[in-house]
């Protein structure tokens, strides 16, 4: 526990690296194909079609505190699930030790995948911020929050939907 003190610096640099790695990984995952295997190991790719926000009903809209953003998804016809991935700048200051340093950095979140099982709608609300024991400490956000939604059709299709909103 001492290390973690002495070192919050390095312990939070690595955080974002990690956290960069993971928003990487889904974002190249996004190209034009995404892979799986099949029952006997094999490597199948499938390709990634672009789709509108109109075609699966996406909607998105802050909370009425700016501090978390509303999802609503209403055309699931022939979906089979929901992925999605948020990222976003924001403004990060010092901590009253100085143990920390102060500058814009990215942050993201990234959702697991949504099975949709006949639902005529998915509505979720995404924290600009970090939530533990229902206590967050909400991000100051300073550029556009943007999202990239995987979308999983019934017949093995997917397609993928890019959509920002400003504050």
């Amino acid at each position: 526990m001492n290390f973690l003190k002495k070192n919050k610096v390095l312990v939070i640099i690595v955080s974002l690296l990690l956290l960069a790695g993971v928003v990487t990984a889904f974002l190249l995952g996004n190209g034009t194909s995404s892979t799986s295997t099949d029952d006997s190991g094999n490597i199948i790719e499938t390709p990634v079609k672009a789709i509108s926000a109109d075609e699966i009903g996406l909607t998105l809209s802050f909370r009425a505190d700016k501090k978390a953003i509303n999802m609503s998804i209403t055309k699931l016809d022939g979906v089979e699930a929901v992925e999605y991935e948020v990222t976003y700048d924001a403004n990060v200051t010092a901590d009253s030790s100085g143990d920390s340093a102060s500058g814009i950095t990215q942050r993201g979140v990234v959702g697991s995948p949504i099975p949709v099982n006949g639902a005529s709608s998915i509505k979720r609300t995404i924290d600009l911020g970090t939530c533990s024991k229902n206590v967050c400490k909400y991000d100051d956000v300073v550029s556009d929050v943007k999202f990239v939604i995987k979308v999983t059709y019934s017949n093995g299709e997917i397609g993928s939907v890019e959509e920002s909103i400003s504050l």
